[in-house]
């Protein structure tokens, strides 16, 4: 690495760092998933889970969503869904969804 490219990483995470750390409910979501004993898919093979993360930035974002952009637009739309029905339980009913009790891997939504 050159050294302007070093000072380039340097100044990033300087950056970053003044940043403030904010805490967020993170929501991921896998469509057809294959069953690994661990993460396993409802019926439609998709696993969501999610929970508390914390990250660093300036902006008053209130909902920042990541699709890969070789996805699926049907499984997009699909897991969307399901963890928007997750987070509409979970505002009267911490059980229902993810409120504020982060919950783990291979969550079978209701239906």
């Amino acid at each position: 690495m050159t050294t302007s490219g070093a000072t380039a990483i340097t100044a990033e995470v300087a950056d970053y760092l003044e940043k403030p750390a904010r805490r967020f409910l993170q929501l991921d979501g896998w469509a057809n998933l294959l069953d690994d004993g661990i993460m396993v898919p409802d019926d439609d093979g998709d696993v969501l889970c999610g929970g508390i993360a914390h990250d660093r930035q300036r902006s008053g974002t209130t909902v920042r969503v990541l699709i890969d952009p070789d996805a699926d637009s049907g499984d997009v739309f699909r897991v969307l869904a399901k963890l928007a029905g997750c987070y509409a339980r979970s505002i009267d009913d911490p059980a229902g969804g993810f409120a504020d009790d982060p919950w783990s891997a291979g969550y079978r939504p209701a239906p």
